[in-house]
């Protein structure tokens, strides 16, 4: 799905110069430009974004990807947790590590940092079991 420039591409395999994992984020976001020549898998230097929602496999989501995406210098990965009702916004990577997590719970808008110039609206995020009042 191409909208503003914006490439949302469903479950596509990254690789990078970090061995040994070619992970497929849920969501990565990245330029018309950067998937022109429909390379696959996506090289990571060319990624703007990751977006993962947590399934059973925790693990996987919050450390082990999560790792990679820093090492592999994505600039942001958001991590969107349904059975806790938050996202969480991890940016400035360095090293193993991002040096920025910034924790919004659901209908909380995300303000997304560069290269974005917008915020997530999560009005129509649902956590999973609901949250009673």
């Amino acid at each position: 799905m191409t909208r503003n420039g914006w490439e949302a591409l469903g479950e596509q395999a990254l690789i990078s110069e970090i061995p040994g994992f070619e992970p497929k984020p849920d969501l990565t976001v990245t330029t018309a430009e950067d998937v022109a020549d429909n390379r696959n898998p996506l090289p990571a230097d060319r990624v703007r974004m990751t977006v993962a929602v947590v399934s059973s496999d925790r693990n996987s989501d919050y450390v082990k990807k999560r790792l990679w995406y820093a090492m592999s210098k994505i600039p942001l990965y958001l991590l969107v947790a349904p059975y806790d009702g938050i996202c969480k916004l991890h940016s400035r990577p360095q090293g193993p590590a991002y040096r920025t997590v910034d924790t919004y719970e659901f209908g909380e808008p995300i303000k997304l940092g560069e290269p974005f110039s917008f915020a997530l609206d999560t009005s129509a995020f649902k956590a999973n079991p609901p949250k009673l009042p």
